[in-house]
């Protein structure tokens, strides 16, 4: 606001105001944030899958791509455990990660003690849910694990 007069001493005659609306300014300058957000965002999950990509290529055997498709997958869903198990009627455990290393050798030992979701649709109910200490087995997520691809686990992983 500027007053306007003609005698600095006198009382303003009127007054100049000059006003600019920067809400598209603004909102634009949010949508390009939200964007570059997405952008590494999705370049992450690019650089992510070639990282596992690679892992998997380099391996050579069927038990070193289920041990790297456990790793990542276990990384990446923020899990505490994870196992891949083959075969669908004499399902077999290729590799478990942060289960009791007791629970993986029963497992191993007895297919049929697997949790009754990994052994298939046709899966007898004649085997009781196998539990771990402190409750039952669940297919589910938990909180983040100590074991990734890029630092060793704290604890000893049961692998086969």
């Amino acid at each position: 606001m500027v007053p306007l007069r003609d005698d600095p001493a006198a009382a303003p005659d009127g007054v100049v105001l000059h006003a600019v609306d920067v809400t598209r300014l603004v909102t634009a300058g949010h949508r390009a944030v939200d964007a570059e957000k997405r952008i590494a965002a999705l370049l992450a999950g690019t650089r992510r899958l070639q990282e596992i990509t690679a892992s998997v290529s380099a391996s050579s055997s069927a038990a070193e791509i289920a041990r790297a498709v456990i790793h990542h997958a276990v990384e990446e869903l923020s899990a505490s455990a994870g196992l891949l198990v083959r075969g669908e009627g004499n399902p077999q455990l290729e590799h478990a990660i942060g289960f009791p290393p007791e629970l993986v050798e029963q497992w191993r030992a007895f297919p049929a003690t697997l949790p009754r979701a990994l052994r298939g649709p046709d899966a007898g109910k004649e085997a009781a849910e196998p539990t771990v200490p402190g409750g039952t087995l669940t297919a589910s997520a938990s909180p983040r694990s100590r074991c990734s691809t890029r630092s060793p686990c704290t604890s000893r992983p049961a692998t086969l």
